[in-house]
């Protein structure tokens, strides 16, 4: 997963998720450890896509100012010049 704390979520919320399911469906479990395990693997992936769903690439102020030709805050427009 990363690092410890993040292996600490992802077994809390797939021990949590197992707590739920485990109620409604316990007769159609046949291995409980191979269920279990493969309801981790599949949080830890959806953990992984939401992270890479909400991960974008954010530009630099600057570096859109000098794409735009535009200054990111003019002299006259500041609270100081205006008093």
């Amino acid at each position: 997963m990363g690092n410890p704390t993040d292996a600490e979520d992802a077994l809390s919320r797939a021990m949590l998720k197992a707590w739920e399911k485990v109620r409604d469906c316990t007769y159609d479990i046949k291995n409980f450890k191979a269920w279990l395990t493969k309801l981790t693997y599949n949080l830890c992936a959806d953990i992984h896509r939401e992270r890479n769903r909400s991960a974008v690439g954010v530009d630099s102020l600057d570096t859109i100012a000098i794409e735009n030709q535009t200054e990111l805050i003019s002299q006259e427009e500041t609270p100081v010049r205006a008093a």
